[in-house]
């Protein structure tokens, strides 16, 4: 490889490292929640009303909490907070005897992604400056491998259990396994310091137009994945959560296979990869949109193109977040990172709910058409934002 091995990395980037890959059986409970609700028997116009919803209710607190990791509050208890959080979340999805159960622990899951900036405020600290491009490739090739591991099982226990109380004691289990996360964030990863005494905030140049980018890349993954996929596998196809699964397998090795594709890459040809991740899932997105009009109706071909999207993907962060993290200083990176965070699920909140509507009125595939548009403005942007 053209990259620094991952020992080169310092002792508690590597364990930061580690623990995304230790946390993947708990963002299967993220990936598998539409297709839940699915086939709860819940419609799409519902699941985007409980995600906008949810959502609405704890956007505001975001920049307040960056402010304080900055000032006052140790960001390692922020992510302490998000996996006690999803934890009893998990629990409350997997007891869940109606609606208003499952709202209640969505807008308890939004709140624990109130405090997950606290994952880039330890990116910033931890991850050297002078390694900034090798510990995005590891942070993708080291958590897609313990993944593959993860998604295999979780594929087979939803393969020889095909119903959905096999979702529902998944939660329980995953939600009753949170203290073993957080003993890990408490005992391996170091505290963060806060910064009492700070200049005033200079802006970088640019760091407006980058901001604008990484929002743009929020709204057309948005569209591309999350209810919209889970829609076409469940009510499309016809598929169950086992499928569902093996497209995360499938998200991990393409993942994998993404970091050691970029590690094997000559590190002059980096500043392209941005534009080629971004344009390649506008093109993909499109395809997919315009087949389904001349009669997709093969997952296999529909798995084959959207295993394509899973080695764009990862490309793109790992080359945009280098650049987005190079331009924040460092005294204001929890303010930064949850203003971030905030303006994307403000501007998020209404986009749940839309995408039930697209599909409710214009098809199951109609986002795709959304998420190509913005990935060639968000490829666009970027340019422009470089340009100037």
């Amino acid at each position: 490889m053209r990259i620094a091995p991952f020992n080169s990395l310092p002792k508690d980037a590597r364990r930061l490292i580690i623990y995304y890959a230790i946390a993947q059986p708990g963002i299967i409970g993220f990936v598998i929640f539409n297709a839940y609700l699915f086939l709860l028997g819940y419609s799409p116009m519902y699941v985007g009303s409980v995600v906008s919803g949810a959502s609405l209710l704890t956007a505001i607190l975001l920049p307040i909490l960056g402010h304080l990791s900055d000032k006052k509050i140790n960001a390692k208890y922020y992510m302490i907070t998000t996996e006690a959080l999803i934890g009893v979340a998990f629990v409350i999805f997997g007891l869940a005897k109606n609606g208003l159960w499952i709202f209640a622990g969505r807008v308890i899951f939004s709140t624990a992604m109130l405090f997950t900036f606290a994952s880039n405020v330890y990116e910033k600290e931890l991850y050297p400056k002078d390694l900034l491009e090798e510990a995005y490739i590891w942070h993708w090739i080291v958590p897609s491998a313990a993944g593959i591991l993860t998604y295999l099982a979780a594929f087979v226990y939803f393969s020889l259990i095909p119903s959905v109380e096999a979702a529902r004691w998944y939660y329980i289990a995953l939600g009753l396994a949170a203290p073993l996360f957080i003993s890990y964030i408490y005992f391996a990863l170091p505290d963060m310091p806060t910064y009492t005494e700070r200049e005033k905030i200079k802006i970088p140049k640019g760091l407006i137009g980058i901001v604008l980018v990484s929002i743009l890349a929020y709204l057309q993954a948005y569209f591309l994945y999350d209810i919209t996929l889970d829609n076409i596998i469940i009510n499309h196809f016809g598929y169950g959560l086992s499928i569902i699964v093996l497209l995360s397998i499938i998200d991990n090795l393409f993942g994998l296979s993404s970091g050691f594709l970029k590690a094997h890459i000559p590190k002059e040809h980096f500043p392209k990869m941005p534009y080629i991740a971004m344009l390649s899932l506008t093109v993909l997105s499109f395809l997919l949109f315009v087949l389904h009009f001349k009669g997709l109706e093969n997952i296999w071909i529909f798995i084959l193109l959207y295993s394509l999207l899973s080695l764009a993907w990862p490309l793109w962060h790992m080359s945009f977040k280098p650049i987005l993290q190079r331009n924040i200083p460092k005294k204001y990176r929890g303010t930064i990172f949850s203003s971030i965070q905030s303006i994307n699920r403000l501007v998020g909140i209404p986009i749940a709910f839309i995408i039930g509507v697209t599909i409710t009125f214009f098809g199951s595939f109609s986002p795709l058409l959304i998420s190509s548009l913005l990935g060639m403005m968000t490829a666009l942007s970027l340019k422009l934002v470089a340009k100037n």
